[in-house]
């Protein structure tokens, strides 16, 4: 067999995307009134941005992959498992930002709802057919994922699966 035989039959692997993830987050402020004081979270308006190159495949393992990606990459220290996932949108280039894939939540009215595996399934297989050129951009909310009661990621500073991540308490953030 010749070397172009070889390449010919190994499989390409799937192609990876730039993912831009967009964070909410928010402060705690203490509000003086006459019965007292009163701590609430005020949103932060600067939103955190950051950036990773991931691939997409129409399985429920990848889909959890992704969100422990996110996860991690903002420093909480809890892991999304299938039972347990929190809400994003998801807008693949170059749809408007008023097009965008809400998954599992439903606050923009134009915005296709993905609530199962198959539609997630349906949202990895547009990301691969139109190979976006531009970063995919995924916005997530800190308090949607607070609201969920992730499991804890870490056991000795080691995630469940066995790899080292960051872990700075429950639900922590990087604050970089």
């Amino acid at each position: 067999m010749s070397d172009s035989d070889e390449e010919e039959l190994s499989p390409t692997p799937p192609p990876s995307f730039e993912v831009q993830v967009r964070l909410t987050t928010y402060q705690s402020v203490t509000k003086k009134s006459r019965k007292g004081t009163k701590r609430e979270l005020k949103k932060d308006p600067k939103v955190k941005s950051k950036d990773f190159e991931y691939k997409f495949a129409s399985t429920s393992e990848n889909y959890v992959q992704f969100l422990n990606e996110i996860l991690q990459l903002f420093g909480f220290c809890v892991k999304a498992i299938a039972a347990k996932i929190f809400p994003m949108t998801v807008q693949v280039p170059p749809t408007t930002k008023s097009q965008a894939t809400d998954i599992f939540c439903h606050s923009k009215s134009q915005a296709t709802n993905i609530e199962s595996l198959a539609e997630y399934k349906k949202l990895a297989s547009k990301i691969v057919e139109k190979a976006p050129l531009k970063p995919i951009i995924v916005s997530v909310d800190q308090q949607e994922i607070q609201k969920v009661k992730l499991p804890k990621a870490t056991n000795n500073g080691h995630d469940t699966d066995g790899s080292q991540g960051r872990h700075d308490g429950p639900g922590a953030l990087d604050d970089s």
